[in-house]
């Protein structure tokens, strides 16, 4: 049970990367 907690926390973490990074990105660059 303690291996799937770390694996959504994982899964959930990589997806604010994948969410976010691009929006960082484009405010970085004006957009």
């Amino acid at each position: 049970m303690r291996a799937l907690a770390g694996f959504a926390w994982t899964v959930r973490q990589l997806l604010a990367l994948i969410i976010e990074e691009p929006f960082q990105i484009s405010k970085a660059l004006g957009g």
